[in-house]
């Protein structure tokens, strides 16, 4: 799992997580063993990590560039995650392309459905990550 911590700066005690994260949303990466699904005009590609302010995958240089996806390009992708019974819709908007393939994206009028399934998740891999278990 990715290294993540509480945000603006502040140190975490908490295992799993690093102690300098400057980000204000807790991000996960998908296990290993449980696959979640990001499908983009009837394309799968592979999530990097998500968070409750947005999703970052993997897309070949080629494809964002012939979708024309730049830094503030909204649309629809669906996402399936392991605790949600089918994939549902959610509007993103680009943040950042990486040289690397990683478009990094904020989620944008989603309904609230969708980012309930998206935080059960995130507690659902934290949980995982440190070792608890209800």
């Amino acid at each position: 799992m990715k290294q993540v911590g509480p945000g603006k700066g502040q140190n975490s005690k908490l295992p799993g997580f690093s102690g300098q994260e400057r980000r204000k949303n807790v991000r996960v990466s998908p296990a290993d063993d449980k696959e979640v699904v990001l499908t983009m005009d009837g394309e799968t590609y592979l999530v990097s990590d998500l968070s409750s302010g947005g999703i970052a995958f993997w897309i070949p240089e080629g494809k964002a560039s012939a979708l024309n996806l730049t830094q503030g390009k909204q649309f629809k992708i669906y996402l399936k995650l392991p605790n949600a019974d089918k994939a549902f819709p959610l509007i993103v908007a680009v943040l950042a392309r990486m040289p690397n393939g990683l478009l990094r994206c904020a989620f944008k009028k989603s309904a609230p459905e969708s980012m309930l399934l998206i935080q059960q998740y995130i507690v659902i891999r934290v949980q995982e990550s440190v070792g608890l278990y209800f």
